[in-house]
């Protein structure tokens, strides 16, 4: 019984305190979507924005970790910039370039995200609802801050945990607290142009504790503090490149970084990044449909430890959503003829 109590242990350990606390999600494509770290994150561009993924690490072991999550942010376009809101893809080209950052104007932008993050037994649920204020600084510089509110279920499924005994008293000391329940907290700030982007936020502000068993278990959510800044440099009629790099800090645990660059050739895109946790990531992507884009990465660990070597692979599919056609014909006013007419010159 000792041997099992180690075993469970470790396990939440790892599961809940590593996992959860220490490292939140992290995924290969945040450079589509900054704002899943960044509440002010969002509305940098004039369209609405909503994202889907799928991240599944080391697929060939059991109980591996997943994480789906739904993203979506907007600007609200109230009485003093209604006409802000644009068409997106005018031309109606199946195939576009992702749109540039909108600058010189005031934004609000509310949005929200749901995120599920497991791991074995271990699951994390969370939603969030943010807000955040994007004021221009000059013509081509803008500054935006946000908040988030959150919040979050971490639990453990019995259903998933093996044991030699049920009537184990590490068992009997979870009673009803498989699952619990805290506030979550975010905050970041952004400044940016058209091409340029520097983001810092904080998350898990709250420093949450989950306390699963009187006499064995507690756990805390420990405060990330994100880094996050990219450039898209022009480099020819039809490529642009854009380098990137993430830093990561959080208590307890080692310094991260993320060092890559993307490609972008029209309406595709290929992307490579060193992790300083020795992965390598490779991107690509596709805009398509007239107003969808989907990303693929692979990320491969090149420690000796790694769990697995079949990697971890990722998916995003995205929507930008503008102005309807008619709406915006509608804002047009008519141009009015000042020209006088012609006279016969007699």
């Amino acid at each position: 019984m000792k041997k099992f109590r180690i075993i469970i242990l470790s396990a939440l350990t790892f599961g809940v305190t590593s996992v959860f606390a220490q490292q939140e999600f992290q995924f290969g494509n945040y450079t589509h979507n900054p704002y899943l770290f960044n509440p002010a994150a969002g509305g940098l561009t004039d369209f609405t924005q909503i994202d889907l993924g799928y991240r599944n690490q080391h697929i060939s072991s059991d109980g591996n970790p997943v994480t789906m999550y739904l993203s979506g942010h907007t600007q609200l376009y109230l009485k003093k910039n209604k006409g802000a809101a644009k068409v997106f893809n005018p031309d109606g080209v199946s195939m576009y370039t992702p749109p540039l950052n909108s600058v010189g104007k005031f934004k609000q932008i509310v949005g929200g995200r749901v995120i599920n993050d497991g791991i074995g037994p271990f699951q994390k649920t969370g939603i969030m609802a943010t807000y955040a204020v994007h004021l221009p600084l000059t013509k081509k510089l803008s500054f935006g801050a946000g908040l988030g509110l959150g919040w979050n279920n971490i639990g453990i499924n019995p259903s998933k945990v093996v044991v030699q005994s049920e009537a184990d008293d590490i068992l009997q000391g979870f009673g009803a607290r498989w699952n619990q329940n805290n506030l979550d907290l975010q905050a970041g700030l952004v400044v940016y142009t058209d091409r340029f982007t520097f983001s810092f936020s904080g998350t898990q502000l709250l420093g949450s504790k989950f306390n699963f068993s009187d006499a064995y278990f507690i756990s805390k959510l420990n405060s990330h503090w994100l880094i996050y800044s990219s450039y898209k440099i022009k480099a020819g009629e039809n490529f642009t490149v854009e380098p990137f790099m993430m830093a990561r800090a959080v208590k307890n645990s080692p310094f991260s970084a993320d060092l890559g660059a993307k490609v972008h050739y029209n309406y595709l895109w290929l992307g490579a990044q060193y992790r300083t946790s020795q992965s390598f990531v490779i991107s690509l992507g596709l805009n398509f449909l007239k107003n969808l884009y989907l990303s693929y990465a692979f990320e491969y660990s090149a420690k000796a430890t790694r769990v697995s070597t079949a990697g971890t692979h990722e998916i995003q599919l995205g929507i930008y959503l503008g102005k309807s056609r008619k709406a915006a014909a509608k804002t047009i006013p008519p141009v009015e003829n000042t020209e006088e007419p012609e006279t016969s010159g007699e």
